[in-house]
C-alpha cells in the first residue's frame, strides 16, 4: 500500500471535483482510503492551519516554524506540528489535533515516542484540541495524568489562554442590523447577501439598545468592525425583515454574557471571505497581512475598538485548579 503523508492528501485534495466521484472513490482506495478517511485527514490539516494562521495573526508568537511532516515520517520520528516561541520568549512544540466526537484520545506508543522527542529537544510539550469546535490546550503532564484521553469534563483545565496569552471578549446585551438593497448602482460596502442579488449599504450597531456606530457608505472608516463582527452575528437570534421591494434588513440579536476568544473572531472574518474552503481564505488573508505586516497591528487596533464600542470586555481564561 502506498504511504498516506500530508502531501498525497494535499495531492487529492486537488484533484477532488476535477474528476468522476467514481474514479476518484478508485484513487482513494488504491491508498487504502476511504471517503471519511480523506474528509477526516482534510478536516485535521485545516484546523492545523486555522490554528498556526490565527496564531500569527492574533500577534501571539514572535516565530512559529511549522515542522515538515513528509520528513520526520520518512526518518521515523514522532515529533509536532509546529515549534512556537511565544512573545514572553518561551519556546514550545505543539501538536495540533482535532475531533468531531466529545472526547479525543492519543495512543500510547505515539503519546510516548513524542514526549521522548520533545525531551530530548528541550522543549515543553503542548496538544492544542480543537473539541466541540473549541479550542483547548494541555501539557504533557496533562494528558499523562488523564491517561492521554480528554472530554467534555476537562474543557475547564484547558491552558489555552494563559500559556498562548489568547484574550477573550464577554459581550453585553448587542443587536447589530445589516441594511440590504438590490439596487447595486447605489453606495455600498462591497458586501453581499449569499446569493449576492443584495448588497449591504448600512451597518448599525446597538449596546442595551441605544445607537452605538453606524457604518455607511460614506462613512467607512469602521468597515472592519463589520468584518470582525461576524463571530458575533454567528451566535446571535436572526431575524431578516422586507422593507419595501428593493431592501431588507437583517437583526441579529446577542444576549449578554456570550463569551467570544480572539481565535473565534479572526476564524469566522475569514472564512464569510470568498474563497474555495477555509484554507484556501486563510491563505489570501495571509498573503495580505504579510505584505505589509503592519496590517497584523491595525487588526488588533480594530479589533480593540470595537470591543471598547460594544462595551465588551476583555478576559483571560484561567484554568480550573487540578486536585
Amino acid at each position: 500500500m502506498i504511504q498516506v503523508n500530508v502531501d498525497v492528501i494535499r495531492s487529492l485534495k486537488t484533484l477532488k471535483g476535477k474528476i468522476e466521484k467514481a474514479d476518484f472513490d478508485r484513487l482513494l482506495s488504491t491508498f487504502g482510503l476511504t471517503e471519511e478517511d480523506f474528509e477526516a485527514r482534510i478536516s485535521g490539516l485545516g484546523k492545523e492551519y486555522e490554528f498556526l494562521c490565527n496564531l500569527y495573526l492574533c500577534n501571539l508568537a514572535d516565530h512559529i516554524i511549522p515542522i515538515d511532516e513528509k520528513f520526520t515520517t520518512v526518518v521515523g520520528e514522532k515529533c509536532y506540528d509546529a515549534i512556537v516561541e511565544l512573545k514572553s520568549g518561551k519556546k514550545v512544540m505543539i501538536e495540533v489535533k482535532s475531533t468531531k466526537e466529545h472526547k479525543y484520545s492519543v495512543s500510547s506508543g505515539n503519546f510516548d515516542k513524542r514526549v521522548k522527542w520533545a525531551k530530548d529537544q528541550g522543549y515543553e510539550l503542548y496538544f492544542a484540541i480543537n473539541i466541540f469546535n473549541y479550542w483547548t490546550l494541555f501539557s504533557a503532564d496533562q494528558m499523562k495524568k488523564w491517561n492521554r484521553k480528554i472530554d467534555e469534563s476537562k474543557l475547564g483545565y484547558s491552558q489555552f489562554s494563559i500559556v498562548l496569552g489568547v484574550h477573550y471578549y464577554l459581550s453585553n446585551n448587542i443587536k447589530m442590523i445589516a441594511t440590504y438593497t438590490d439596487l447595486m448602482d447605489l453606495l455600498n460596502l462591497n458586501i453581499y447577501d449569499t446569493d449576492r442579488s443584495h448588497v449591504s449599504i448600512k451597518e448599525q450597531f446597538y449596546v442595551d439598545g441605544n445607537l452605538v456606530d453606524e457604518v455607511t457608505p460614506t462613512n467607512a472608516n469602521n468597515l472592519p468592525f463589520v468584518l470582525l463582527s461576524e463571530a458575533l452575528k454567528t451566535r446571535s437570534k436572526m431575524k431578516k425583515t422586507k422593507i419595501n421591494e428593493h431592501d431588507y434588513t437583517i437583526t441579529y440579536d446577542l444576549p449578554g454574557n456570550n463569551v467570544f476568544s480572539v481565535f473565534e473572531i479572526f476564524k469566522e472574518s475569514i472564512t464569510h471571505m470568498e474563497g474555495i474552503d477555509d484554507e484556501d481564505k486563510y491563505d489570501t488573508f495571509m498573503e495580505i497581512i504579510c505584505k505589509n505586516p503592519r496590517r497584523r497591528e491595525q487588526i488588533k487596533t480594530y479589533l480593540d475598538a470595537l470591543a471598547k464600542v460594544l462595551r465588551m470586555i476583555p478576559m483571560t481564561l484561567i484554568p480550573t485548579p487540578e486536585k
